[in-house]
């Protein structure tokens, strides 16, 4: 009858025998270091064959190596691997099994060492995703325990220190959202883990966000032709061009690609073959390796430039710049002159009470007598009473101050009040917050009012301006904000003094 015979130990002559060298040094919480069993795993005896034998504990070998292949699976959270240790043969009718001493030894000290890269902190970074021209998605993985905190870094130029983000927690993967980022820019980005105060960071990768890009109003209009502009914000773009129709939503769009212009970041191109008096819409968009942006729907009229030849209107000695919108055609600065029309002054210098009271025409300067005056009319015009609007003598001969009316008309076309205040501010002029992007041309500032009670308010913050339409013993106006990109409109008291912008006549 065949039957197992276990074996103690390997059969290794004394002379054959080497003990191990020394392991590396391992995190202290790898255990049996130092054990005995791993020193001097083997104990020689002689058979009463008179075989020599090299005995161990391998029960305790072999327990410290299932400790081992347990304590790895837990800290990779993988199903435990359990090796086979027992060598054996066939001697006639016997199956003669053996744990080696050595192997068991050798075993144990490559089972400590993995359990050590185990424990170890790694941190592998994943690419990118890219989310828009001023965002993206960063993720990542670490390994090892004790990690403290985790996150992210970046830079624009790997000449400087990555600037750390957020703390993402302890517990892996991990993931943030880059935002506020610029257009069409190399960031170069890691993550990393701390433990006991130390920081690991995975690789350095790149990320490109998509190119920044600005519809621009229509220009050069005529009853058949008409040029569309843009400009993009990006290191290096690998297309660029419009989209154009006679749908709004550009459901009937064509593409077509244009270029820059003098190697500038303007593009523009020109339309033919249009039908006059025809509504068109086009947006306009670039590419480059991390994707496709497009701006807003802007839309224009197939007919002559509102402004026909006119570039700019010389009027109480002051050159004004016009820009045409759409159907209309409007100074692109505020009003700044102390006369009407005809040559008579309007009353100024009032004091608080005089402003309040009175119901005749009246203009003034924010923070008039005040150190930044001077400053204030250069930049943001006068402000005028709706008295003085009402006259109908503010504007030059030829143009007038805008009804409430062609105002509508003039952010309708700019696509309604909650977004037309965007394509009206001029681009961060005033401060930080003013934000606008002004496609439309229009140029809009913040310079604030004179309230009824005199005094001045929101210079820097909101542009008041009025129109010539009255509401009962209010009168109608619009306000731009720097914080959002609305236009609001709203009713004032005729003695506020604000801004006012002149429109062609038709």
């Amino acid at each position: 009858m065949a039957y197992i015979k276990q074996f103690l130990a390997a059969f290794f002559l004394l002379a054959g025998f080497q003990m191990g060298t020394a392991q590396v040094e391992l995190d202290e919480q790898v255990p049996y270091q130092g054990d005995t069993l791993l020193t001097n795993p083997n104990q020689f005896r002689v058979t009463s064959a008179g075989d020599g034998l090299m005995d161990c504990d391998w029960p305790a070998m072999m327990a410290m190596i299932r400790d081992l292949e347990e304590r790895i699976a837990g800290e990779t959270e993988a199903d435990t691997t359990y090796g086979i240790y027992v060598s054996g043969d066939i001697n006639g009718n016997d199956l003669n099994m053996w744990y080696d001493c050595l192997v068991l030894r050798d075993s144990i000290e490559a089972l400590q060492v993995t359990y050590d890269e185990a424990l170890a902190t790694r941190v592998t970074v994943d690419a990118a995703v890219v989310l828009s021209d001023t965002s993206a998605a960063l993720s990542a993985s670490f390994s090892g325990s004790g990690v403290e905190a985790s996150g992210f870094a970046w830079a624009e130029d790997l000449t400087t220190p990555l600037l750390e983000g957020d703390d993402t927690g302890t517990t892996s993967p991990i993931a943030d959202t880059l935002t506020g980022l610029d257009a069409g820019t190399v960031y170069y980005f890691s993550a990393f883990a701390v433990k006991e105060a130390e920081y690991f960071y995975g690789d350095t990768l790149s990320l490109l966000t998509s190119p920044g890009i600005t519809t621009d109003a229509a220009d050069e209009l005529t009853a058949e032709s008409a040029t569309l502009n843009s400009t993009f914000s990006a290191d290096s773009i690998t297309a660029q061009g419009f989209v154009w129709g006679l749908q709004s939503d550009l459901s009937d769009g064509t593409n077509v690609s244009a270029d820059t212009t003098g190697g500038s970041t303007a593009i523009e191109y020109a339309l033919t073959g249009l039908t006059e008096d025809a509504t068109y819409y086009f947006s306009a968009y670039a590419t480059n390796a991390s994707g496709t942006t497009y701006g807003d729907s802007l839309s224009f009229v197939a007919q002559l430039a509102p402004c026909g030849d006119l570039t700019s209107v010389s009027y109480e000695g002051y050159d004004y710049d016009i820009v045409p919108i759409g159907t209309q055609c409007w100074f692109k600065e505020n009003l700044r002159n102390a006369n009407y029309n005809d040559g008579s002054a309007i009353p100024t210098g009032l004091d608080n009470a005089t402003w309040s009271s009175t119901t005749d025409g009246a203009v003034t300067v924010y923070d008039e007598g005040g150190a930044n005056a001077v400053a204030n009319l250069s930049t943001y015009g006068r402000l005028y009473n709706w008295y003085a609007v009402n006259t109908g003598n503010l504007c030059p001969t030829g143009w007038h101050v805008p009804t409430d009316e062609e105002y509508t008309t003039l952010t309708d076309g700019l696509g309604g009040l909650t977004v037309a205040g965007d394509a009206m501010k001029s681009s961060g002029l005033d401060s930080p917050a003013w934000n606008g992007t002004n496609s439309s041309g229009f140029s809009g500032l913040a310079g604030g009012v004179r309230g009824s009670d005199g005094d001045f308010y929101y210079g820097g913050v909101s542009g008041y301006f009025w129109s010539a339409s009255a509401n009962g013993s209010y009168a109608w106006g619009r306000r731009l904000n720097g914080v959002d990109t609305a236009v609001y409109r709203m009713s004032s008291y005729r003695p506020v003094g604000s801004s006012v912008r002149c429109v062609l006549d038709e």
